[in-house]
């Protein structure tokens, strides 16, 4: 599982305050806390080829159905860049 996480990208304004690298729903991830500028948050990063038959709203609908939002209602944004190999699923957003 190492070897597919290894690019991950990190945006510049962005600290990756830890990495977990675990499963969801069966499929590897890593699981990140994050701070940037004055917000806090969680990202799941998936793999791209892992993850390409699931549309946006299953893996949000993932997200929610696991007890890791602190909010029922909070927002939940998905990035799919088509020149990244990962899939990143941002949720926990918090003003810091």
């Amino acid at each position: 599982m190492l070897y597919k996480f290894k690019r991950i990208p990190v945006e510049q304004d962005i600290r990756i305050l830890n990495n977990l690298q675990t499963t969801f729903n069966g499929i590897d991830c890593v699981y990140q806390f994050w701070q940037a500028k004055d917000i806090q948050g969680s990202s799941i990063v998936f793999y791209c080829d892992d993850v390409n038959l699931l549309t946006n709203k299953e893996l949000e609908q993932w997200i929610r159905e696991f007890p890791l939002l602190i909010e029922k209602g909070s927002s939940v944004t998905i990035s799919r860049n088509p020149d990244s190999e990962y899939v990143i699923v941002n949720f926990n957003f918090l003003d810091i």
